[in-house]
């Protein structure tokens, strides 16, 4: 989405989103025309990203207190500032510490299998390593053991989305496309 030269472009966002009508991106700034006509221009600055590629990464200025932000969040009219500022809390975080077990658990069977609500052991996957998966499906028993509960509980896919079950870390696997 962002220009490679010295120019701007244009992204039309109405068809996406209801709140923003015209995104246009420059190198240094974001000018967000919002669907009552105002205006907001955010500066962009470049992270330089250390490893094999050397790289740079484009990140926002959060408007409240001025550190890099890959996510503003949209607040009163404005985007007014980052998930520090605005104080957006984890999913871990509004759980209990059974809840936490569950979540965890949900989000490693969807690293196993794709299916979170699922009571069988998921099957191995084809390039997994059999003694990672035997350790990830000794963690996930644990973990479903420690959310265990007598009373009858609704399915997680009902209470959370699919970004907040989606596994955050490969777990330590080996797992990688065949080139």
């Amino acid at each position: 989405m962002f220009p490679s030269g010295h120019y701007e472009r244009r992204h039309d966002m109405h068809v996406f989103n209801r709140v923003i009508n015209w995104l246009t991106l420059a190198p240094r700034a974001a000018e967000i025309v919002f669907a009552d006509g105002t205006a907001q221009v955010t500066p962009i600055n470049w992270l330089p990203i250390r490893g094999v590629c050397q790289s740079v990464r484009p990140t926002f200025e959060c408007p409240a207190c001025g550190r890099n932000a890959f996510k503003l969040f949209y607040v009163d009219g404005w985007f007014s500032g980052c998930y520090r500022c605005i104080g957006v809390p984890y999913a871990s975080q509004q759980r209990s510490r059974k809840g936490r077990s569950r979540l965890q658990a949900a989000r490693l069977r969807m690293f196993l299998s794709s299916l979170p609500d699922d009571t069988k052991a998921p099957a191995k996957q084809p390039l997994m390593f059999r003694r990672t998966y035997a350790r990830l499906l000794n963690r996930l028993q644990k973990l479903e053991a420690q959310a265990h509960s007598r009373r009858r509980r609704k399915p997680i896919t009902k209470q959370l989305s699919y970004k907040v079950l989606r596994p955050i870390t490969a777990y330590a696997s080996q797992r990688h496309a065949v080139v």
